[in-house]
């Protein structure tokens, strides 16, 4: 029977012997498969769809939340913890602010975000 050690022994030399003689393309396959992998990620081929998924169910305006609104006052969910907004574990709150003056930052704004955030935290 042949001894383990001694078969893993002879691999590895054998190994090291293969890599001193022909160290080239140890040296340029791994670093090429990782600008291939790198430039088939960011390339759009329909890996990184994550930005998409949200932009389609969440509101972006004013109108739009009202329409959610009125379409979840029609048609109420069976299930209120699947329909929360939720990723991952992580839930969140999506606030629009509408402001006659056309000032965003102003002090009612910032109670009712700050209401807002005490309340989900």
């Amino acid at each position: 029977m042949i001894n383990f050690q001694a078969v893993v022994s002879q691999f590895f030399e054998y190994q090291t012997s293969v890599v001193v003689r022909w160290p080239l393309p140890f040296l340029l396959i791994p670093p090429l498969i990782t600008v291939v992998i790198t430039t088939i990620t960011f390339s759009d081929l329909h890996l990184n769809v994550t930005n998409e998924t949200l932009r389609v169910f969440l509101p972006d305006d004013i109108r739009a939340l009202r329409e959610l609104e009125e379409l979840l006052n029609l048609f109420p969910p069976r299930d209120a913890m699947r329909d929360s907004y939720s990723i991952f574990g992580t839930s969140f709150a999506y606030w629009v602010y509408e402001s006659k003056g056309g000032n965003a930052v102003d002090s009612e704004a910032l109670t009712d975000l700050a209401r807002l955030h005490s309340t989900i935290k």
